[in-house]
């Protein structure tokens, strides 16, 4: 498989096939490749094995078409036909949809001896053109405002908008989703004829399928923004005249029956005590230092051995993006962090970390999805295991210790250092900038209690 290797090439999440193309034949390529430096095709995968199949008859043909640039055919200026597509336009003058049916015509091109001559025309001899008047064209000024943008279909605004923000693969497939419902509700999928009265109607359907139960409140409030946000982009990058979204507005107003749970004293006992017999370090470690930190599952999951660090006494762990993989990022800016892990866990972590090789992911055993990420498959594993062993309340999952570690520190740690270890952003701006000196985090988390300790937590 080596010779797949050296041409595949991971980009944007995913893998592609990536071939150099000799300077002396670039212009002898047939079309579309015509003088380009490079063959490139994306295989839509981020698993290498898949992409060594998908990449072999890619790579045979590209290199066809190398060898049959290095001998080019004799080039003549013959008549050849050209054929053009049928088209479909929105006429604005008519107020709808027109088509140009398919068109054929004839060109005099510079093509290779082996195309034939057409000889079913008849060419107008060069002085009979001499003869024709061709009259001066006619230069019909109009105001700027009163010019119409091209039409432009949803699929392209999404397309331009997710290359332009880099998106990763998995928000833009919903926003294709998102703008294929829109377009089965209009009847239409043309970015610059959507109005605002069309959206409002739109988001009218929506909460009247959340009233039904088909859909969940935070699902609209997702829905409305990400329409917001691509209309509007669509807006500044003069592919649409309007911006139809720019009032457009939904607030979830989320049941307190289905609000994220904390977990009680007696689920975190339960937890830490199951956790540590399970063989799985991922459920272990995972729940360990979520319980006293708050940390986020794919900060854990996705971090690197690397992440973690010694200084003095305290086991640090960074959370950053220095050792994290194509497609593992972070929620936010506050999201980058460092913290001591409280001593109640310290000799275990560290313990599990001597087990792996220098520079190992955290939980390398997790396998990494089509988007490079390791949170989905283990955060499938922990749910599962919680229901398991008993945590069978729908409103509490793994995300619940974010929430109970809020909890525990509210009383025993000021606001804007419990913050900090959580990755929130604080009210000022201020609260942005700057570190906190490790032994002073380290002061503070160890004011949390222990759950498994004899003395109850308090409510």
């Amino acid at each position: 498989m080596s010779g797949k290797i050296k041409h595949l090439q991971l980009w944007k999440g995913n893998y592609r096939v990536r071939i150099a193309v000799p300077a002396e034949v670039r212009q002898h390529l047939p079309a579309p490749h015509t003088g380009k430096s490079e063959l490139v095709k994306g295989l839509g995968t981020a698993n290498l094995s898949l992409a060594g199949r998908l990449a072999a008859p890619i790579i045979a043909e590209f290199h066809a078409i190398i060898d049959q640039a290095r001998k080019p055919e004799e080039m003549v200026w013959r008549w050849v036909k050209v054929t053009e597509p049928a088209i479909e336009f929105f006429d604005y003058e008519m107020g709808g949809i027109r088509t140009i049916s398919e068109q054929v015509g004839y060109q005099r091109r510079f093509v290779p001896t082996s195309v034939p001559e057409e000889t079913g025309f008849r060419p107008i001899p060069p002085e009979m053109l001499a003869k024709i008047s061709t009259p001066e064209p006619q230069v019909i000024s109009a105001p700027v405002a009163g010019i119409k943008l091209a039409p432009i279909s949803f699929a392209a605004i999404i397309e331009l908008w997710a290359d332009e923000r880099e998106v990763p693969r998995k928000r833009k497939q919903t926003a294709v989703t998102l703008f294929d419902r829109l377009a089965k509700h209009l009847g239409h999928d043309e970015g610059g004829r959507v109005t605002a009265e069309d959206l409002v109607g739109y988001k009218g359907a929506l909460v009247k399928a959340v009233k039904r139960g088909e859909l969940d409140p935070r699902t609209v409030q997702n829905r409305v923004q990400s329409l917001r946000t691509i209309f509007r982009w669509a807006k500044k990058n003069r592919k649409i005249d309007t911006n139809p979204a720019i009032d457009l507005d939904y607030t979830a107003k989320i049941d307190p029956k289905n609000e994220r749970e904390d977990f009680t004293p007696d689920d975190m006992r339960l937890i830490l005590t199951e956790c540590r017999k399970a063989a799985n370090p991922v459920i272990r470690i995972s729940n360990l230092i979520a319980a006293f930190s708050g940390a986020r599952l794919a900060e854990i999951v996705e971090a690197s051995s690397l992440d973690f660090q010694w200084q003095g006494p305290h086991l640090v762990f960074h959370i950053r993006l220095d050792h994290r993989g194509q497609g593992q990022g972070l929620k936010t800016e506050c999201s980058v962090r460092s913290f001591p892990l409280h001593s109640v866990i310290r000799d275990e972590i560290a313990e599990y970390l001597a087990t792996l090789p220098a520079g190992s992911p955290l939980f390398p055993q997790v396998t990494v999805d089509r988007d490079g990420k390791r949170s989905h498959n283990a955060g499938n594993s922990l749910l599962k295991w919680l229901r398991r062993i008993g945590i069978t309340d729908p409103r509490k999952c793994f995300h619940s210790w974010r929430h109970s570690f809020k909890t525990l520190c509210r009383g025993r740690i000021e606001d804007a250092q419990h913050d900090y270890i959580t990755g929130h952003q604080g009210q000022t701006e201020g609260s942005r900038y700057g570190k906190y000196p490790i032994p002073m985090l380290a002061v503070e988390i160890e004011k949390l209690p222990d759950p498994l300790a004899e003395t109850k937590l308090a409510a």
